[in-house]
């Protein structure tokens, strides 16, 4: 979950995660799954969206953009707490996921990873920067 979460420390969000994972097998098959492949299918994508609708207090919601539209619409307006637009998230899940491979294949002597720059990084200058978004921040439908 460290990939993941990107956090050692027990936050409130890293709370509330370990009790959604601990009673769904189906977000804990997609914690084992990820970094299995390099290429993250559209189930996991899905599924992590999911897990995202969940730890925001909106469950059985899969829409990510739809959860933080009503954030959004019930005045929750503090940065610190909004859940993020599903631009970033597919990011962050494509860093996720690398990362997880890369951590899966660490014992291995040799393994080719694809560029990290087509998976949730961009290379500008030279140096590997995190790729946050690709769209416009503010979206206009839910």
């Amino acid at each position: 979950m460290t990939v993941w979460t990107r956090k050692k420390t027990r936050t409130k969000v890293f709370k509330r995660q370990r009790i959604i994972m601990s009673t769904s097998n189906e977000y804990t098959k997609a914690f084992i799954n990820l970094g299995e492949y390099w290429i993250v299918n559209t189930d996991l994508k899905l599924t992590l969206e999911k897990i995202v609708c969940d730890l925001y207090g909106y469950n059985g919601f899969s829409s990510i953009n739809f959860c933080r539209y009503n954030w959004l619409r019930h005045g929750s307006l503090s940065d610190t707490n909004l859940p993020p637009n599903q631009d970033s998230l597919q990011k962050h899940i494509l860093r996720a996921n690398y990362q997880a491979g890369i951590n899966r294949r660490s014992l291995s002597n040799f393994f080719n990873a694809p560029c990290p720059s087509q998976h949730g990084w961009k290379i500008s200058e030279g140096i590997l920067e995190v790729d946050w978004m690709s769209q416009d921040p503010v979206f206009l439908h839910h």
